[in-house]
């Protein structure tokens, strides 16, 4: 596991597709496979989301060819 949480959970500011996934911790909905994947899945979509930003701010030469 990483340091980095993998969700966060404002109760003063939230939204539904956040409701719903908190609603995978509860006792009733509770699956370890169910939520080890959304972690793995939300761990590369942070990733790739900020190796987008990245490369919008500041591109790469490999990136620049590739476009």
């Amino acid at each position: 596991m990483t340091k980095k949480a993998f969700f966060e959970f404002n109760l003063e500011d939230y939204s539904e597709r956040e409701l719903a996934e908190l609603k995978k911790f509860t006792k009733f909905s509770y699956d370890l496979d169910n939520i080890l994947t959304t972690a793995s899945e939300l761990k590369y979509t942070r990733a790739i989301k900020q190796i987008i930003t990245d490369q919008w701010s500041e591109p790469s030469d490999d990136f620049i060819r590739f476009s």
